[in-house]
């Protein structure tokens, strides 16, 4: 992800660690929906000794012994034999026991019991889900732009990594009608944002399933977790004219129930139906068009693993543009009808972007590539894999090689824990200064390095010489930049994991030179390539390329409040003695 940073680089940091924010994950609360009936309430029930009499009318009837037996609620007699009713009143004295049936738990209530609430996430141990792997979506709807409403349905093919009698999917707003797992009916339960499903049967560890869930409504949209202002789920343009999704880490669910975290990709197919007029635009192959009576059905299909977060989705009134596309992938620019095209200007030099890239970091690892445009006022761009998503505020060269890099960093290789989210924005942010250096020469690129090693030392918000003033300077660098590989659930995007993470790599090329850094990043693509990655898996490629003391550089530059000396470029600490010398 990019963001808009007002007033240029280093004020614009200022602006995103001030603005970002947001709650942490939180456990569903039980506004629940159920296909089932409810669970009856609890009764209330008392236990003790009682002095009581009680005028009973009780039947009695001959016993095939000869024998009648009357029952009370309090006291139980036996009377001679007879054959006619009788009346009888009785006085005891007894000891009542009443027995309290607790209630049956809910769905959601037997998931928690049995740990399956989340994926295990260490910032949002709510996302995603255990028990099961995703192999594909077919996510298939008719969407009315009038009304925003949805009609859809999705189906998951998976397989159960442990027996599995109860799962759940991410998803919300829109209201579930029908789920069927293995072409069976299956009970379920909406809870928050998941949807808790129990199969017929349980399934046993490595059997295949089918998931079809039917829902309709309006695309929902909720406060972000992981900035402060924006939201999550369906998105407008500021006409109200284009729909689309840009959400991280999350939100996606509000389309489509999905197993909601990078750490479980998949296959994608899109088939969405719209007014004739409109188009529905998606990643990877356009391999359908149909046309129907008064409306068209796009059908997409994302070939390689894909993260749900990372699948784009616009439906508008959109025109198109083929770009130069020397490699074959059909890189294609979709943008609103009657925009100025100069405004697109940026996106006419992706395939020199992306043969730079390939260079450094191996074959760009997916069939197609182009990019969507909408006008949004958001200040935001996202890595859609094979169509990244501009709002039309950042349709600039430097973010178009941000989000390219991301189909390497983040999209082909996903993090597995949203704690590493600095192995994403990094390397993309990284990019960028690598392509400076590339167009304009390793004076711009080491005047890049020098300025963020600046802002992050304390330096920029030095305001005097003394004692004083320096400690002030380096605990605001503090309070304002978390250490990159110690995110924040609620600003989960400081500038930290963008330009500190950059930093990191840069004094790793430093320490190795060129050839066995960008060797080591080719091999770190290569290894993970449509897979997940940790900070750990990346510790244990540094020092097998440059032993213990690179991999105590990069600790260093990940884990200490704030950054080390870069004394290859004459860069210290505020207070060090050679920056008091400088």
């Amino acid at each position: 992800m990019k963001r808009l940073i007002a007033g240029g680089t280093l004020l614009g940091c200022l602006v995103v660690a001030a603005s970002c924010g947001g709650d942490p994950a939180v456990a569903p609360q039980d506004n629940t929906t159920r296909a089932v009936g409810d669970t009856p309430a609890a009764t209330t029930s008392t236990t003790g000794a009682s002095t009581a009499t009680s005028s009973t009318v009780e039947a009695a009837v001959t016993t095939a012994a000869g024998s009648t037996t009357t029952t009370s609620s309090t006291t139980t007699t036996t009377t001679p034999p007879t054959t006619t009713i009788t009346t009888t009143t009785t006085t005891t004295t007894a000891t009542s026991t009443t027995t309290t049936i607790p209630p049956e738990p809910t769905l959601w209530e037997r998931l928690q019991a049995l740990g399956r609430e989340g994926i295990g996430d260490a910032l949002y141990p709510t996302l995603g889900a255990s028990g099961y792997d995703v192999e594909s979506y077919l996510i298939a709807f008719r969407f009315d732009p009038e009304t925003g409403w949805l009609s859809g349905s999705s189906t998951i093919a998976a397989v159960a990594t442990t027996d599995l009698d109860l799962f759940s999917l991410d998803f919300f707003g829109m209201e579930t009608s029908s789920v069927i797992v293995n072409s069976v009916p299956a009970d379920y339960e909406q809870v928050s944002e998941e949807l808790i499903i129990a199969p017929s049967r349980t399934l046993g560890e490595g059997e295949p399933m089918t998931v079809s869930v039917s829902y309709e409504g309006v695309v929902a949209s909720r406060p972000a977790r992981a900035i402060q202002g924006l939201t999550s789920g369906g998105r407008w343009s500021t006409d109200e004219g284009t729909f689309f999704m840009m959400n991280e880490p999350d939100g996606s669910a509000a389309l489509a129930p999905f197993n909601d975290h990078p750490l479980d990709k998949a296959l994608v197919t899109v088939e969405v139906e719209v007014p004739e007029g409109w188009t529905a635009v998606s990643g990877g192959i356009l391999e359908e068009v149909r046309q129907e009576k008064d409306t068209s059905v796009f059908r997409w299909s994302m070939q390689q693993p894909v993260a749900p977060y990372l699948i784009p989705l616009g439906i508008g009134k959109f025109a198109s543009r083929p770009e130069p596309d020397p490699l074959g992938l059909e890189i294609t620019t979709w943008y609103p009808e009657g925009l100025d095209l100069e405004l697109i200007d940026p996106f006419t030099d992706q395939h020199r972007i992306l043969g730079f890239l390939s260079e450094l970091f191996g074959p760009y690892p997916f069939d197609t590539l182009g990019a969507m445009v909408v006008d949004a006022g958001l200040g935001l761009a996202l890595e859609h894999q094979t169509l990244p998503t501009y709002d039309l505020s950042l349709v600039q060269e430097e973010v178009v090689v941000h989000e390219l890099a991301h189909q390497w960093f983040g999209n082909s290789v996903s993090v597995s824990d949203w704690s590493d989210i600095w192995l994403n924005e990094g390397p993309a942010t990284l990019s960028q200064w690598l392509w400076t250096e590339e167009i304009l020469g390793v004076i711009d690129y080491d005047r890049e390095v020098a300025n963020h090693y600046r802002l992050f030392s304390g330096e920029f918000f030095l305001s005097g010489d003394t004692t004083e003033a320096i400690e002030r300077a380096t605990a605001m660098a503090a309070r304002r930049f978390y250490p990159p590989g110690l995110p924040s659930a609620d600003d989960l995007f400081n500038y930290s994991v963008y330009g500190r993470g950059a930093l990191t790599l840069v004094a790793l090329r430093d320490h190795l030179g060129d050839e066995p850094f960008f060797r080591m990043l080719r091999t770190w693509h290569d290894t993970h390539r449509y897979g997940n990655a940790t900070t750990a898996d990346l510790l244990s490629l540094v020092s097998e390329t440059g032993g213990g003391p690179a991999r105590d550089l990069v600790e260093s530059w990940l884990y200490e409040p704030l950054p080390p000396a870069m004394p290859e470029r004459d860069l210290y600490p505020l207070g060090h003695e050679e920056n008091a010398q400088g």
